[in-house]
């Protein structure tokens, strides 16, 4: 008995969607791997609401929605309504450079 072989577009793992839905589901696991629960709690919505709109279901108050998750999560609000690419923001590096460690040494 032989087997076909697999087409490479049914062995490759689809892209998600690049939808509201999928980027609050991004959104969550970009704050801490957050349960459904935890994230609406946080930005004081409806547990229900959030599974809805996670099913692809459009608030109607969208802008509103997504202004609340973007500033409780630490998303991007344009990528959160828009799409596109989701970037860490920038974090200050917690080393010191020579010049910084100079300075703190002059001061002190």
């Amino acid at each position: 008995m032989t087997t076909e072989p697999q087409s490479a577009s049914t062995t490759r793992r689809a892209i998600p969607e690049d939808s509201f839905a999928n980027r609050l589901m991004l959104a969550r696991a970009y704050a801490g791997h957050l349960s459904i629960r935890q994230a609406a709690e946080l930005c004081d919505l409806g547990r229900g609401a959030w599974v809805n709109w996670e099913k692809g279901a459009n608030p109607s108050d969208k802008s509103e929605i997504a202004a609340v998750v973007a500033e409780k999560l630490g998303v991007d609000l344009q990528w959160l309504l828009y799409g596109g690419q989701l970037t860490k923001p920038e974090r200050r590096s917690l080393r010191r450079t020579r010049a910084e460690r100079a300075d703190v040494l002059k001061v002190g």
